[in-house]
C-alpha cells in the first residue's frame, strides 16, 4: 500500500478496522495490543486513537482499552436500517400502522445527535400533518426525539448535547443533566410519550425502537390533529405504535447486522 499518500489516515482506518471487525464483542482493545498489531509505536496509536476519540468513531472503556465510538456505532445502525430488506420491512410495519391509525406515521434513527426520519408515511385524507409547514425542530420538541434521547448511550447522550445543549423551554425547562437523566428515565419507565397538544395543535405519540438485546434502533411515531385524537385514541394510537415496534424488532433482527 506504499500508494496511499497519506500514511496517517491508512494507520488511522487500520486500527478502526481492528476495532471493527476483531473485537466483535466490543469488549475493547490494550493500546499495547493495536500498536504491536499494526507494527506501529505506542505514541503513534496513542495520538491516531486520541484523535479518533476526539472525532467521535473512538471511545474509550473503563479500563482504558479502546472500542467503536458512537460515531462509529451509528454507521453500523444506519447501513442496518438502510438496507434495502430493512426499509421494505419498516415501511411494510408503518403502512400497517398508517392504515389501522388513519394518521400520519414515521420512523426516526438518530445520527450524529440529530434525528433522522427514514420513512414518513401520509394517509390519503382531507385534513393531515404536512411534514414541509414544520420547521427543523430540536430533538427535545417531539416525542420521536424524546424518544431518541431518552434511549440514547452516554456517549450519543454526549452528541446530541453537543448538537443541541440542555432542552430547556423545549422540554420541561431541563437546564442541568441530573434534570434531563430523570426525565429520560420516566420515558423509560413509560416505555413511549405524548405531546398533546405540540406547539402546531397536534397529538404526537412515539415509542422505541429496540432490537433483540434492547439497544436502539429509532423511534415509531404518529402525529394526528388535536381535535380527532383526544384521551382515548391516544391510548390506542399508542398501543399500536407498540405492537408495531415488537413487529419491527422481529422483522429487523431477523435480517442480522
Amino acid at each position: 500500500m506504499t500508494d496511499i499518500p497519506v500514511q496517517s489516515i491508512r494507520k488511522a482506518f487500520d486500527l478502526f478496522s481492528i476495532l471493527v471487525f476483531e473485537d466483535m464483542q466490543r469488549e475493547g482493545v490494550g493500546l499495547s495490543v493495536l500498536a504491536n498489531r499494526l507494527g506501529l509505536r505506542s505514541n503513534t496509536a496513542h495520538n491516531l486513537l486520541k484523535s479518533m476519540c476526539a472525532t467521535g468513531y473512538v471511545a474509550q472503556t473503563a479500563d482504558s482499552k479502546y472500542t467503536i465510538g458512537p460515531k462509529g456505532l451509528q454507521i453500523g445502525r444506519l447501513n442496518h436500517l438502510t438496507n434495502d430488506a430493512a426499509i421494505a420491512r419498516i415501511h411494510a410495519a408503518l403502512e400497517t400502522l398508517s392504515a389501522s391509525t388513519n394518521e400520519t406515521v414515521l420512523f426516526v434513527t438518530m445520527v450524529n445527535g440529530k434525528r433522522v426520519p427514514l420513512c414518513i408515511l401520509d394517509p390519503v385524507r382531507p385534513i393531515k400533518v404536512d411534514f414541509t409547514a414544520i420547521p427543523d425542530r430540536s430533538i427535545y420538541d417531539v416525542p420521536t426525539g424524546r424518544i431518541l434521547v431518552s434511549y440514547a448511550s452516554p456517549a450519543e447522550r454526549a452528541l446530541v448535547l453537543a448538537e443541541w445543549g440542555m432542552p430547556g423551554e423545549y422540554w420541561q425547562d431541563i437546564a442541568t443533566e441530573d434534570q434531563l437523566d430523570a426525565a429520560c428515565a420516566a420515558v423509560r419507565n413509560q416505555g413511549y410519550t405524548v405531546v398533546a397538544p405540540d406547539a402546531h395543535e397536534l397529538a404526537a405519540m412515539a415509542c422505541p425502537a429496540l432490537d433483540e438485546q434492547g439497544k436502539l434502533l429509532g423511534a415509531i411515531g404518529c402525529y394526528a390533529p388535536t381535535f380527532r385524537c383526544l384521551r382515548d385514541r391516544q391510548d390506542l394510537i399508542v398501543q399500536q405504535l407498540l405492537e408495531t415496534a415488537a413487529r419491527l424488532r422481529n422483522d429487523l433482527s431477523s435480517i442480522g447486522y
